[in-house]
């Protein structure tokens, strides 16, 4: 898996349900075999 957290997501005022859903969407978007 190739995301990463970005260091500004710990200072964004986002919930750690918003950040995972982000990642999700961004890895679920990226090409990829299972």
């Amino acid at each position: 898996m190739k995301i990463m957290l970005r260091e500004d997501y710990k200072t964004e005022s986002k919930s750690a349900a918003e950040i995972r859903a982000e990642i999700v969407v961004a890895y679920l978007q990226e090409d990829h075999e299972d």
